[in-house]
């Protein structure tokens, strides 16, 4: 934001967007000292741009009452409509039998992504089931070296082309987002796997965070939410999802309602208007 305020200086008919992707001056691993440099910079610089977008409504109205601006523009992470049909992508890949289920984690396999706590819920879980967690970061060897304590309930999948992604996901049956609360980024955020999974049809089950809950259980009912923080109660959601055959089928019809609104075309003329406005 600094350059972009400082070319702004040089060239008076530019226009200049703030797009935070991030509640920027809350997030993981940032220390007291740096939240209040940052949020003083941004203090200073956020009056010099012309318009701010942000990726969630929590986030949209922190920025508003703490800077006193105008709302930010909410432009969320999802993915272009398409109409995902189910298949047996990591069934084949993995020889995973028809009669497990298949519970997807994908996104970054990192700390405070909820990682640590779904594996060690696998064994409160009572129903047939098997993890896949797909994509990379640092957590890939904790990920391969827990595959040896569980087999048959854990696969790793590398990451793969975003053009490739939800097929991929369509091949899941339930998928996951239980995000930490480590930090106000990750309590308020809306990460773009959320809408992933609703875009290929597949249950949620999600932290009891305010936006994902928004999205998820208020709008559009289609999916469960849990205290991250619990492998208990994480195992006993996705028990209670399989073992109710009518609440699964009703979250899954949900989920493509939710993928009619949440999709990158409706958010792309959010950011069509935001640029005709400047």
């Amino acid at each position: 934001m600094l350059i972009g305020v400082l070319l702004r200086i040089f060239n008076k008919k530019a226009k200049l967007v703030y797009d935070a992707h991030e509640f920027e001056t809350e997030r993981e691993g940032m220390k007291e000292k740096g939240k209040k440099a940052k949020r003083l910079v941004e203090k200073i610089l956020i009056r010099r741009v012309n318009a701010v977008i942000t990726v969630s409504k929590s986030i949209a109205e922190e920025y508003a009452r703490i800077y006193h601006i105008k709302e930010p523009y909410l432009v969320l992470n999802t993915p272009k409509y398409a109409k995902c049909l189910k298949n047996d992508k990591f069934r084949k890949e993995f020889s995973i039998s028809d009669d497990k289920i298949i519970i997807l984690y994908q996104g970054g396999l990192t700390r405070g992504r909820g990682i640590e706590n779904i594996i060690e819920s696998i064994k409160f879980i009572k129903s047939n089931i098997c993890i896949v967690f797909m994509g990379y970061g640092t957590l890939v060897d904790y990920i391969r070296d827990k595959m040896e304590e569980y087999p048959d309930k854990i696969y790793y999948k590398s990451a793969v082309p975003p053009s490739n992604v939800l097929s991929y996901t369509a091949s899941a049956d339930i998928g996951l987002c239980l995000i930490e609360n480590t930090c106000l980024s990750y309590y308020y955020c809306l990460p773009n796997k959320l809408f992933e999974y609703l875009m290929a049809g597949l249950p949620i089950i999600i932290s009891n965070f305010p936006e994902m809950e928004r999205v998820v259980r208020k709008e559009h009912n289609c999916g469960l939410a849990v205290d991250p923080s619990s492998p208990e109660e994480i195992a006993s959601k996705i028990d209670k999802l399989i073992n109710n055959r009518n609440l699964f089928e009703k979250f899954k019809a949900n989920t493509r309602f939710a993928a009619q609104k949440y999709n990158w075309e409706n958010q792309e003329k959010i950011l069509r208007k935001v640029y005709e406005e400047l």
